[in-house]
């Protein structure tokens, strides 16, 4: 069971021919489900910057944060550990929170993770502050696979969820990414995703933007802003076997759904990743996760992926 559902297209992961691709992806799937933990978390997700150039109402935050940028210096760090721990990709964003375009050396910082070995680069971004050059860029940087996020079809809509954005220019700034891609042959893997919002026809989104990406897929609704507590299931969150979230200042989190909220496991000034990565801390909500018990754990009580995730459970109980 994912959050993410493909539409129409062929999906962006995976289907290169390598063999380390493919088993990248199979231990994706198979060690949350088989509670295999590898010495190395199998992708990163690396906060470029916390700080975003829209004001999006469903993106909500308790958390006080200070904004800035992650230092090019902590990031090869983090990069160099993880390409001598067989790490396989890394993104540039943590939850919801932060725009990647907007760290202006994010070329440099893909490029050296590529010529670090990382097969899944990886660029969330919400396209607005594309430019032919940046698009350049970014394709010239090996970048393996980019996720737009638009939501809806119509300005109307689009602008009433993506406060100061202009429909028409992200939708021509898409069309530019994805022509330059097209006419020089690059070979990054485009999908444009929206939230599956209850008034958004996805019947239409598809048909709309089917033409101008790989692929077009929606991520289910979540009430981000209020949790829903105390729901009893066996279900275990997947990312505790799978990848590991860094923010800008080398701070590391419990999941990339957390953002601070309920602490932190640690932080790199002091430690490594690998060393975090099999920690007391989280090897114990691992443990709660598997035996059916992470509702007993404050930061994963009432998180809405896992009330996401449980909802539909239940519902496919049904049939």
């Amino acid at each position: 069971m994912t959050n993410l559902h493909q539409i129409a297209g062929n999906s962006v992961v995976g289907g290169n021919g390598d063999s380390r691709y493919t088993d990248y992806r199979k231990l994706w799937d198979k060690n949350p489900e088989l509670s295999v933990l590898t010495p190395f978390p199998l992708f990163l997700d690396i906060e470029a910057t916390n700080i975003c150039n829209l004001r999006c109402p469903h993106c909500g935050s308790k958390a006080n944060r200070s904004k800035g940028f992650i230092g090019l210096s902590l990031y090869k760090r983090i990069i160099d550990e993880g390409s001598e721990n067989s790490l396989y990709g890394c993104k540039f964003h943590v939850g919801l929170k932060g725009e990647p375009l907007l760290h202006r050396q994010l070329p440099q910082m893909i490029t050296y993770a590529k010529k670090k070995g990382l097969i899944d680069v990886y660029l969330n971004t919400n396209a607005t502050l594309l430019t032919t050059e940046k698009v350049k860029e970014l394709l010239d940087s090996g970048l393996d696979r980019i996720s737009f996020s638009v939501d809806g079809y119509s300005k109307d809509y689009y602008e009433s969820k993506r406060g100061g954005a202009v429909f028409e220019e992200v939708f021509n700034k898409i069309l530019l990414f994805y022509y330059w891609r097209n006419v020089y042959n690059y070979k990054t893997k485009i999908r444009i995703q929206t939230i599956a919002f209850p008034d958004l026809n996805l019947e239409v989104y598809k048909r709309f933007w089917s033409s101008h990406a790989d692929e077009v897929c929606f991520l289910d609704y979540r009430d981000i802003t209020n949790r829903n507590n105390d729901l009893i299931s066996s279900w275990k969150c997947p990312q505790l076997w799978q990848r590991m979230a860094i923010q800008y200042d080398g701070s590391v989190l419990l999941c990339n759904h957390d953002e601070r909220e309920y602490g932190l496991i640690g932080y790199l000034e002091n430690s490594s990743i690998r060393k975090l990565w099999d920690c007391s801390e989280l090897n114990y909500v691992r443990g709660l996760h598997t035996v059916g018990n992470s509702h007993f754990l404050a930061a994963c009580n009432g998180c809405s992926y896992r009330t996401s995730e449980i909802g539909k459970r239940i519902a496919n109980s049904y049939f």
